[in-house]
């Protein structure tokens, strides 16, 4: 699909290479990059003199390889937004299956055990915490006003928005994390944000509180949160984002969240949707369209929060 488009939208406007296909002699021809996430730049981008816009198609960026671009001339745009839609429903699915108490239910049910004792709890009056509301908390908070929640937000800059009953800035978190039966962390990972949620902030959360993570693992200190749940059997954690990422067959975590009955697990896949991938694709694309014909392209990426 991929393939397909760039071509449809971009081949008219300029030459198309695929990495593999990249030589020496065409380094210093290339000044716009298309990547995955920016990993797959490391070793090369230092090479590649000229670039003056990397655009992901990921909505996170701490990948790229920043020691090896030159700020001077390049500037790195993200695809936040892109599959905000996608994203957001997910969340809400985690959520639903938390509060709901079905991976329990399933897990019991497949044993032939018929338990009608555990409970779930509704929606409707609940106050939801979205930290980091930007295209994906935004989606999330239309989501939770159709079930009459109180929504409250955390926002680098305090803004007013019909969405959200209160929306702070960084210096609001505790209060956010103190009043909210669910937390949602959609926000990216960055030198200010890695590490944000640690022990002190996890006793501020209420005894039963859900937190859910569609942002990145290490916003989350993984070594509190796993005793945290351990020592709060009633506090449920729905991650879909993680610290270590398979290099083999199976993936593990440095702690074993998989043993936990408080824990809603998926393997990073709250931004793909089947029927949403082309959407995803064009999103990025016409960014760049907009940098080919002079015009400021969307999301670009602070380097100081990075570098």
């Amino acid at each position: 699909i991929l393939s397909k488009i760039l071509k449809e939208e971009l081949s008219k406007k300029c030459n198309i290479i695929t990495i593999n296909d990249l030589k020496r002699e065409d380094f210093d021809k290339v000044d716009i990059i298309l990547a995955y996430n920016g990993s797959e730049l490391r070793g090369l981008l230092k090479n590649l003199k000229n670039v003056k816009l990397i655009q992901t198609l990921s909505a996170g960026v701490e990948k790229v390889p920043y020691d090896e671009l030159n700020p001077a001339i390049t500037i790195v745009c993200s695809n936040s937004g892109g599959n905000a839609y996608p994203t957001a429903e997910h969340a809400f699915a985690l959520i639903m299956s938390a509060i709901k108490r079905i991976p329990y239910h399933d897990r019991i049910m497949r044993k032939g055990i018929w338990n009608r004792q555990i409970y779930g709890y509704t929606l409707r009056g609940k106050t939801i915490g979205i930290i980091g509301y930007g295209k994906i908390g935004r989606e999330i908070a239309k989501i939770a006003k159709l079930f009459n929640m109180r929504v409250l937000a955390i926002k680098r800059k305090r803004i007013i928005d019909e969405l959200a009953d209160f929306i702070g800035t960084p210096e609001d978190l505790d209060f956010v994390l103190k009043e909210s039966d669910i937390v949602v962390l959609s926000l990216p990972l960055t030198k200010e944000t890695r590490g944000l949620i640690t022990r002190e902030k996890l006793k501020i959360m209420k005894k039963n509180a859900i937190l859910v993570n569609i942002s990145r693992g290490p916003v989350i200190v993984e070594k509190d949160l796993y005793e945290h749940l351990k020592e709060n059997p009633e506090f449920i954690a729905a991650l879909d984002v993680w610290w270590n990422y398979p290099k083999g067959e199976k993936c593990f975590q440095n702690y074993p969240f998989h043993e936990l009955d408080n824990v809603i697990m998926t393997p990073h896949i709250a931004g793909f949707a089947r029927d949403y991938l082309e959407n995803w694709y064009r999103y990025a694309i016409e960014n760049i369209k907009r940098f080919l014909e002079g015009k400021m392209p969307r999301n670009i990426v602070d380097l100081r929060e990075y570098i």
